[in-house]
Order: C-alpha cells, then structure tokens, then sequence
C-alpha cells in the first residue's frame, strides 16, 4: 500500500530544495527480505517519482534514501536535468530507462525484484555500489560520460545473462570490484575511455545453448569454445588496464565459465591470482586481441580449460609466473601465431597439465621456462578448438617460432612429453639444463630441434633426456655440451630379441635393450641422439679431447651419417688438432663401411682410408723383414736357384762366390719381390726352385702381388682417392 503521507513530505521537501532521507530500515544487504510492515510508513508510487523527476525545480539533484517504490519505474525518453539519487531503495517492479537523458543515476545500496533495462540511456555517471539485482540489468548501447560503478554488487539473474552492457560507452572507468554475478556478464562491443576494474570479482557462468534465443530476440551461435559462459568482452575497447585479478591470496577474480575477450583492445590485462573454471573446453578466449602493454597472469593464476592466444598481439610481456593450467585431454596454452614485444616467462612454479604451444608466434625477447613443469595431455588425438591440429605427445612447442633473445629451459625445468623446436629461430642462446638441472622424458621423440637456428650458443648440459633427441639440420655458433647430458642409445622392447641384443632389468623395472648391432630404423629406437646436419663453429666441453668424445657416436642412431663426423673434424681443425681430426675421419669410414665388407679389412689397417698412408710403408717394412728372414733361410737350403749360371760352374745360393756369380740378399730379395719397381737386380739372377720347395715360389708370387696392392693403395692414400668427403 502507498503511503500518502510520505508522497506529501517528499513533495513538500523537494519544493524547498530538500532531500528524503529516511535511512534503511534493516541492516541487511538485501532490503527484499524486510517484512512488510517495515516499509508500511516509506512507501512511495513510481508515479510520484516520475512526477518530481519531470517537475520544474530548482534543486540540482532530486535525493531519495531509504524507501520501497511500488509500481513500474517508467523514465524512458524522458530528460532529467537533475542528478537522482535512489538509495537503499527497494525497487519491486521494472525499472525502464530506454532513450532517458539523465545528469546522474545512484542506485547505492538498493535492491532491484525486477529487471532494469536501461537500453541507449544517456547519463553523466551511474553508480550502483552494492546493488542487490534479482533480475538482469540491460546498459546495452548506453553513453555514460563519467564512471559505472558497481562495486560489491550483486546480479542474481541466471537468464543466462545477469549484467549486459553490450555496445555501451563509458567516459572513464568501469568498476566491478568485489561484485558477485550469477549468471554471465555480456560486454561485446563495449568501449571503455578509462580502466575496467574486476579485482575480486565472482561469476558463477550460465550454460550456452547452441541456437537458444538470448534476451535481444537472437539465436546464439556456435564457436563458442566452451560449455558454459562467464564473462563476454569481444571486440571491446578499453583504453586503460583490464584488471580481474585478485587483491590477496584469500580474494581473487572467478570465474566458472567462458572469459571471452575475442578481438579486443586494451592498454594491458592484469589476471594475477585469478581462478578460471571451463573443463569443457576454452576459460581465456584471447584470439586476436591486442593488448598496448603486458598481460600478467601470475601469482597463483589458475586455468582449467584452455588459454587461447591464437594472433593476439602483446605490447610487452606475457608474464605467467606461478600460473597453473590444466587441459588433461588437450592444449592448455595455445599462442598460435602469437605476436610478444617482451619476453615471455612461463617460470617461477608455472605448471601446464596439457601441452602449450607457441606455434609460429614472434616473441621479441626472451623466454624463460626455468623451475617450470610442462606435462602432455591424456589423450594427445584430441584437440580443444576444431581448427587446431591434435596436440599429440608434445609438452612444449616453439615450431617455426622466432625468439629475440635466450630460450632458457632450465633451474628444474621438467617436461614429460615431447618439446618441439623445429624450425625455431633463436637470436641469442637456447639453455638446456646449463648449470642446473633440468629432465625431459618422452616414450619416443624427448626433444624435435630440426632444422633449429641459434644465433649464439646451444646448451646442453646438465639435464636429462630419456628419449630421442633430434637435432638434425640445426645450426649455431657455439655447441657446449657434456656426454653425460646426451641421451643413452637404447631400443623399443619390440625391436630387441635374442640376436640384436640382451635385455636387462634395472632397479625401477624398466626393460632396455642393449644391441650387439644397430638398426638402421629410427622406429626401432626409444632412446638416442640424431645428429645428421648439426653445424657449429666452436665446441665447448669438458669432453673435448677424442678418446671421450668418441662416446657420442655410440649413442648416435644415425651413425653412418658422414656429416657429424666431418662436422667434428673440421671444428678439430679448426682448433689445431689435425691428427685428431684424422682419427674423426676414420672413425667416419669406420662406419659407413660394415664390419664384414672387404673394402674396410684392407683400407682400414693398411692406409687408414688415406688419412693414414704411412702406416702401409710400415706394413711393408714388416712384410720385407720377415720376408727377408724366410729367404735366408730358404738360399741357407739352396732352394734359391741361379737364373743365369756360367757354364761348368756350380753355384748354390748357400755360398757367397762373387768372383763367379752375384751372392744371395734375402732382405734385398724380399724387397726385389715387394717392390718389383725398384729392380734390385735380385730376382733377375735368383729364382725360387719350386721343384725341390714350391712354397718358396709362391711365397715370392704373393709378396709380388701383396707389393703391387699395397703400393696402389699407398699410392692413393696420397692422392685422396680413397677419402669420402
């Protein structure tokens, strides 16, 4: 029932200039619980309200305190030059605002039963700090020259929508701090000259049905992402910082559903803290958005559902210090073709359930991954957006990314599951391990670095690899590494057997396979190195020296690529170590020829492959001494005959008669039968008598035949023609 009474003070008062201040009538925040009997002496009749609005008065600002108003609010199209100021007010009916042209609006401390729509209101400021509204609050394309201020509001609508101000236009800023929605918040097209404020925000999300028809008449669309929706800001424009972050670590921003800023533009976005809730699918919708400044997403930021980056650009740095994200059964981070000014720090504790991915994205500093933990999602055949690719088994990904400054994987830094850095341009150093440790474990593929570029140096050392780490066609400036830090050669269960190898169990249970021989076949591999393309110019290790870089090679699954040893050796050359740079080359012949070929058994122990000629000369000196001793025995025995005796003369090749004929050299004969070129005249006057003795005529043919095959080869180890470079 209105009371009379109060219209007839409040009419009285205002034409004195006056204001209505009753005062609220309980201390509870949601006046709609007052029993009626407290309000049965300040009642008034929207009607009445209407009427002093549109009075002729001289008073700026029509004040009305503490008051329940019964009947529907109707200012629509209306223009109020004065400031109205409705507080701790109980609003039971609608409340329309559609086209009103208001100085002011002050719903402080009110509660609204029903909805308020206020669609393309023109106002200076509307405040509605710790409003109570059981139904939606429709702004949609309102102009507010001055600040909205919800802060500590309540929006109990579930219709999905709880609080639209889609299309709007605020002056300066937007404040939502502490305000508590149940619903969704539709912001889209909002445009925001000052900051819009959400620090300790509560959302609880509603559901979105595809083809639903929301509260303006339209169907909703597909492509959302996600099950349930929170937070709609698309192409919104905000000239200050978007802030849904926490103010401690009791009070954060929530959300229990979509946070869509799709297209937007904003000087910078603060989420630390903030607690992201979508199972379903994306919780951070940033695609194509652009943000002046940083976006910080640190400081216990939790996400469980996907964080979309895909072509947002970000003026500065993108920091997730301490962040956790959770997406089990796909990406939890997808930065696709993301653009980063500054560098991107994902350290400090951050910890991704769910593979991240930074894919052909620009980031013009550093990236810094130390004391992180990335793990690969459950089930690597699914994919969280329909035009993304399966994330598979990777835990990181840098492909076809180009990095500014250092990529530091390191200081406790874990990925379970693949880290991709293929086609990754890094301007400075990538850091793997360094001086603290760092571990990489994946079932097959542990690091894909092919066709990686660093400007500087690779790092690898320190760290843990269980898997095969890839760094074919990879380049930089300095290697420094450690033979410890380079994954042991080891292969699948299935691909060993009895005759490639044994099988050993070792404390943990695990079953690794020892090969006698390798395979040829990278599928047959768990574990191992590829190294086929890797270039440097400098080598940095404390396994420098051959005899303990040698190890490297066994643990090579692609051994018999000449490049990694021709690669060596020239940094060995380079360094002043030509003789073991030779060593490198035959170790590179070594294993491009198999053990059982006959090519290896002669090139191999006589001339080194040419890199050792000389050795030939010592085999020959060998032969010739041995030589020399059989042929002294066999003359000793007169089983050497004389070629041309004199006749009537008896010369035996046991006596020395140089008046008669030329005596008997064995060693000079042994080198006559090597070395036929020389013509030590030996052979010419001493023949083998094969038929008292044959073996001594064939002993003679083979060191013929032994000295013409050595000395060709002899011959072309200096000329380089047995030598694959």
């Amino acid at each position: 029932m209105v009371s009379g009474k109060v219209e007839k003070i409040l009419d009285e008062r205002l034409k004195n200039g006056e204001s209505l201040l009753i005062g609220r009538a309980d201390d509870r925040r949601d006046l709609s619980q007052l029993p009626p009997d407290q309000w049965r002496s300040r009642t008034v009749s929207a009607d009445a309200i209407r009427r002093l609005c549109i009075s002729a008065n001289t008073s700026d600002r029509l004040v009305i305190d503490g008051v329940r108003v019964v009947g529907a609010l109707d200012l629509s199209a209306l223009t109020v030059d004065r400031a109205l100021v409705l507080s701790n007010c109980l609003f039971t009916d609608r409340i329309t605002l559609v086209d009103a042209q208001l100085s002011a609006l002050d719903f402080s401390d009110s509660t609204f039963q029903q909805d308020l729509s206020a669609k393309n209101l023109r106002c200076n400021a509307l405040i509605m700090r710790n409003l109570v509204a059981k139904e939606c609050i429709d702004l949609r394309y309102a102009a507010i020259d001055g600040p909205l201020e919800c802060e500590e509001a309540i929006f109990e609508a579930t219709s999905p929508e709880s609080l639209i101000v889609r299309g709007a236009t605020i002056n300066r800023n937007v404040s939502l701090k502490r305000a508590s929605v149940s619903g969704a918040v539709n912001a889209g097209a909002l445009t925001v000259h000052g900051a819009l404020d959400c620090t300790d925000m509560t959302i609880g999300g509603t559901a979105w049905v595809e083809g639903e028809i929301d509260p303006f008449g339209e169907p909703r669309g597909r492509g959302i992402g996600a099950a349930r929706v929170a937070f709609i800001l698309d192409y919104a424009r905000v000239d200050g910082s978007v802030r849904m972050n926490g103010s401690s670590s009791r009070n954060s921003f929530t959300a229990g559903g979509l946070v869509r800023m799709f297209g937007s533009h904003m000087g910078a976005l603060n989420c630390d803290g903030a607690k992201i809730d979508s199972v379903d699918g994306i919780c951070l919708n940033l695609e194509r958005a652009v943000i002046a400044n940083g976006a910080h997403l640190r400081h216990g930021f939790a996400a469980n559902g996907m964080i979309r980056l895909h072509a947002a650009e970000i003026g500065d740095a993108l920091e997730m210090d301490g962040a956790t994200l959770s997406a089990p059964r796909g990406c939890a981070l997808n930065a696709t073709r993301v653009h980063v000014a500054g560098p991107v720090m994902l350290r400090g504790g951050f910890n991704a359930d769910g593979c991240v991915r930074f894919v052909n994205a620009t980031i013009g500093s550093f990236v810094d991954c130390s004391k992180a933990t990335f793990r690969k999602a459950n089930s690597p055949s699914e994919s969280s957006w329909p035009d993304d690719p399966p994330v598979g088994d990777v835990a990181l990904s840098f492909r076809g990314t180009s990095i500014g400054g250092n990529l530091e994987m390191n200081c406790g830094f874990e990925a379970v599951g693949c880290v991709v850095l293929s086609g990754t341009r890094i301007k400075e150093s990538l850091i793997l391990g360094g001086r603290s440790p760092a571990r990489i474990e994946n079932d097959r593929l542990a690091v894909n670095a092919f066709n990686l570029v660093v400007d500087q140096a690779i790092v690898i050392r320190n760290v843990k690899v269980h898997g095969i780490l890839d760094m074919r066609q990879a380049s930089c400036t300095v290697l420094e590494d450690e033979i410890a830090s380079w994954p042991p050669l080891e292969m699948g269960s299935k691909a060993a057997s009895p005759r490639s190898g044994r099988v050993r169990k070792i404390l943990h249970g695990r079953r690794r396979a020892f090969p006698r021989t390798r395979s040829r076949k990278i599928g047959s591999y768990r574990s191992g190195v590829l190294l086929a393309g890797l270039t440097y110019d400098v080598l940095l290790s404390p396994d420098f020296g051959w005899n303990r870089r040698r190890a490297i090679f066994k643990k090579t699954i692609d051994w018999t690529s000449p490049q990694p040893y021709l690669q060596l050796a020239k940094v060995y050359e380079r360094a002043g170590s030509a003789a073991t740079a030779r060593k490198v080359h035959v170790a590179r012949l070594n294993a491009a020829y198999r053990p059982l070929m006959p090519s290896r058994w002669v090139l191999q122990p006589l001339i080194g492959y040419g890199y050792r000629p000389l050795r030939a000369a010592l085999c020959l000196t060998a032969i010739a001494i041995i030589g020399g001793f059989v042929f002294g025995r066999a003359a000793h025995e007169n089983l050497l005959t004389p070629t041309h005796a004199p006749t009537g003369q008896t010369v035996l090749s046991s006596r020395c008669q140089p008046q008669i004929y030329p005596c008997v050299h064995p060693y000079a004969y042994s080198v006559d039968s090597l070395l036929p070129v020389l013509n030590l005249q030996e052979r010419s006057f001493w023949s083998p008598n094969v038929t008292r003795a044959p073996w001594v005529g064939y002993l003679a043919w083979s060191f013929n035949g032994i000295g013409w095959i050595v000395g060709l080869l002899v011959i072309a180890g200096f000329t380089n023609l047995v030598r694959k470079e």
